[in-house]
């Protein structure tokens, strides 16, 4: 399988097409932030990821439908998958035949789910389909899991490629590298279709398995009639107040085996003693803050103003003072002196006083100051009274509110000691059930017995399926034939100890370079050593698929190989530099690769390098590097 084209549908039916060459190695360079990442996000979408990648942005706005048109041989398939909301969408289209014609936005209406796109990518990679049913009654189909597997082999996204802890596409995430440990042997064909499947059930086998032989140990200790086993549940459940003494009394004389089954059963979660959470204190801590905050507020507020009353009362004194002089002389009185007489002797003036006119009108705003100081004064009494009795009842409120906290906190402890009390009745009410369990009628036992002699059968059975199924020296056989390509392409990238062993370990799932001692890919220095090994693991893998016919797509999504040298800009990318000709011996090596398979391999890169060189230039499908040239067209934008 190989992919010939995408397509991008807006709400409005325009299309959006990159169309790629088959067995050839396609590049797509361009600045940041013109969607290269996104392509292969959209490629594993449209092949039936679980989730949405894409980032949120004007690709997840803009775009309505995701589509690719498929190559198998002689075969073609479109598959179209509706942009999700928040995560993911199961909404499918598809069609096939030998020519399929791109379908516009109007012909597209959903018909498949995401199960049944998984199933048909299955067949079409010829994965034959298994299914087995487990305990749950949940069918799990190999052909889901085997081609979701298939394409860890067939991705490196950025934070993947020159990684030194992961070597295989989401393979950090959970349970991923299980699947791909558990399902590689079937890809390199040393174990049939229903390998992975068997393997699996069994893993699901031995949980069960494990859990009921936990399950029997406690039900055997448990299940005879014992006296002192039965006084011990009593005195337990005295101790912890499921029982009162009186009951325990009638239950010890009478030692009737009946009388206490009855009585114990009787118990239940209703004689549990009820617990009491700490909800209320926190409330109270909440409010008694709030109340704080407030009286803060009122002595800031009461200081300022008993700062202005002192300053009022200053200005009250000052004015007083004036007018009480004035007055003595009865200046007051007589402010309708003339103007051409003296105001104090009457005697008329040869030259009229100056400003005579301001200084009458001055004095009748001084004797108008005091009477309004006068009037105000009262009122910045009232408002200062009214401020204090406001503190002296928040005051109160936080007095009351601690006194609530401190029978609060009280009542936590009484709680927490009830939640004891609770944890341990519980317990001691789970051992009585399990032991009135154990008293039931013979036919109501538990067959433990034969419960686990059945699962030891079946897991046996799937031993030796397994053992017919899985060919140990085929294992053997397919990881030496790419350990020796892998090893004759580290001089081609001048790996690190390029004369020593790399080899791939299955049990560990990442390369081992075996020098004087096993060193893992983690312990390798530099990220050059670490895209190399990837680069070197993964066409090794693929080589060997496409050899040997095994069912995995035959394409390779390469997200910027070159950033191990150039990981800010294109400035730093000099002709001629170290750096510069190492990227192009990976371009070369990627593409000598591609044409070893004579037009059996596809490698789609993305990448923020643009070298002037021929391969380089022969394989660039788009260029992103103008300002208006992006995977979302320009005029989608308006």
């Amino acid at each position: 399988m190989q992919i010939a084209k995408m397509i991008l549908y807006n709400e409005f039916g325009k299309k959006r097409e990159l169309s790629f060459k088959l067995g050839s190695l396609n590049i797509i360079t361009g600045k940041s932030k013109s969607g290269k990442s996104a392509v292969g996000e959209i490629i594993e979408y449209c092949l039936g990821s679980n989730k949405c990648n894409i980032a949120d942005g004007v690709i997840r706005e803009k775009v309505s439908w995701y589509g690719l048109l498929l190559q198998f041989d002689q075969f073609q398939l479109f598959i179209a998958r509706k942009n999700p909301g928040e995560n993911k969408s199961d909404l499918f289209y598809f069609r096939e035949g030998e020519n399929v014609a791109i379908p516009s936005l109007d012909e597209i209406r959903p018909n498949a789910n995401l199960d049944a796109i998984l199933e048909k990518l299955g067949s079409l990679s010829n994965i034959r389909e298994n299914h087995y049913t487990d305990s749950s009654n949940q069918i799990n189909k190999s052909v889901k899991s085997n081609f979701t597997a298939a394409l860890k082999f067939c991705f490196q996204d950025q934070d993947e490629i020159a990684a030194k802890n992961i070597l295989f596409h989401n393979q950090a995430q959970p349970f991923v590298q299980n699947t791909i440990k558990d399902t590689l042997p079937y890809f390199l064909g040393a174990s049939t279709e229903d390998a992975a499947i068997l393997i699996r059930k069994k893993k699901s086998l031995q949980k069960q398995l494990k859990k009921l032989q936990a399950e029997y140990e406690e039900y055997r200790g448990i299940s005879n009639y014992s006296p002192s086993l039965v006084n011990n549940l009593i005195e337990e459940a005295q101790d912890v107040g499921l029982l009162d003494k009186t009951q325990v009394k009638k239950l010890k004389d009478n030692n009737n085996r009946t009388e206490i089954i009855k009585t114990l059963s009787s118990l239940n979660t209703n004689n549990l003693t009820e617990y009491m959470g700490d909800e209320r204190l926190l409330s109270l801590q909440k409010e008694i803050a709030h109340q704080q905050d407030i009286l803060s507020r009122y002595n800031s507020r009461i200081q300022e103003v008993e700062i202005y009353q002192k300053n009022f009362q200053n200005f009250h004194d000052e004015l007083g003072y004036k007018s009480s002089r004035l007055k003595s002389i009865g200046l007051f009185k007589s402010l309708n002196f003339r103007t051409n007489y003296c105001p104090f002797c009457s005697n008329k003036l040869s030259n009229p006083l100056p400003n005579l006119d301001e200084m009458k009108k001055s004095l009748l705003e001084l004797n108008d100051s005091i009477e309004k100081v006068d009037l105000e004064q009262p009122k910045l009494d009232a408002y200062l009274m009214d401020l204090k009795e406001k503190r002296n009842e928040t005051r109160s409120n936080i007095s009351t509110l601690r006194l609530r906290i401190n029978d609060a906190y009280d009542q936590q402890k009484y709680a927490l000691k009830n939640r004891d009390i609770y944890l341990q009745q519980s317990k001691v009410l789970g051992r009585i059930s399990l032991w009135l369990e154990s008293q039931h009628a013979e036919k109501d036992k538990i067959d433990f017995s034969g419960k686990i002699n059945d699962l030891g059968r079946e897991i046996d059975m799937i031993d030796s399926k397994l053992n017919e199924s899985f060919n140990k020296d085929q294992v053997e056989y397919a990881l030496s034939k790419i350990q020796a390509n892998m090893n004759n392409w580290t001089q081609t990238l001048d790996l690190e100890y390029e004369n020593s062993t790399y080899r791939f370990d299955l049990n560990k799932m990442t390369v081992i370079v075996d020098k004087d001692r096993p060193i893992p890919l983690s312990q390798l220095g530099s990220g050059a050593n670490w895209l190399g090994v990837h680069l070197i693991t993964y066409f090794a893998f693929q080589k060997f698929f496409i050899q040997h016919n095994r069912p995995v797509p035959a394409f390779l999504f390469l997200d910027q190989p070159s950033q191990v040298y150039f990981p800010v800009t294109m400035r730093e990318l000099q002709p001629g530099s170290e750096d510069y000709k190492a990227v192009e011996n990976i371009y070369a090596f990627i593409n000598n690769r591609v044409n070893e398979e004579n037009g059996k391999l596809q490698v789609i890169v993305v990448d923020h390098a643009c070298l002037q060189n021929k391969i380089f230039d022969e394989s660039v499908i788009e260029n992103w590097h103008k300002i208006d040239d992006n995977l979302i067209p320009s005029d989608w934008l308006e």
